[in-house]
């Protein structure tokens, strides 16, 4: 796909998750269970044995979304290598990174687009204005949890 049709995509996607009531819903749910890790806080060590099975790591030369509806139903993490100075990378340009492609087909761009993720991640990695410290010093330490998002289009789907 071409920047233009990415950018039309990504258009139409916008126009789903702002006139969907249930799309509307589910972006506002993700967001208030969205959170924000900082380097400053300490996580709870997790009771390991309140679950059944162990975690099971899956490394796959599928595309994310691809990869993630193969385990329809069952509760999947999936690392987004995302930009640490926009919400979304260069969604709105028409790029086509991985961030780029999930939020052409979710609402996770409207979820990452909120105030407190701009001024708690994207802004400090803008001011940092170093690529290369600011992923040693910033990236590695600031994590943005997003508890579920609801895909609704297949990569190539207008």
């Amino acid at each position: 796909m071409n920047t233009y049709e990415n950018v039309e995509i990504f258009e139409d996607t916008k126009r789903l998750c702002e006139k969907n009531e249930k799309l509307k819903a589910s972006v506002a749910e993700s967001v208030k269970n969205q959170k924000l890790i900082l380097e400053s806080e300490k996580l709870p060590v997790v009771d390991k044995k309140r679950f059944s099975d162990e975690a099971k790591v899956v490394v796959s030369t599928k595309r994310t979304f691809e990869a993630a509806s193969g385990y329809a139903g069952q509760k999947v993490a999936v690392h987004s290598f995302a930009s640490p100075y926009k919400p979304g990378g260069g969604v709105l340009r028409g790029a086509g990174a991985q961030e780029e492609c999930l939020c052409r087909c979710s609402g996770l761009y409207f979820c990452l687009s909120v105030p407190e993720l701009e001024k708690g991640f994207y802004s400090p990695h803008r001011k940092a204005k170093n690529p290369i410290g600011n992923i040693k010093v910033c990236r590695k330490r600031r994590f943005i949890y997003e508890g579920k998002e609801i895909f609704i289009k297949r990569r190539r789907n207008r």
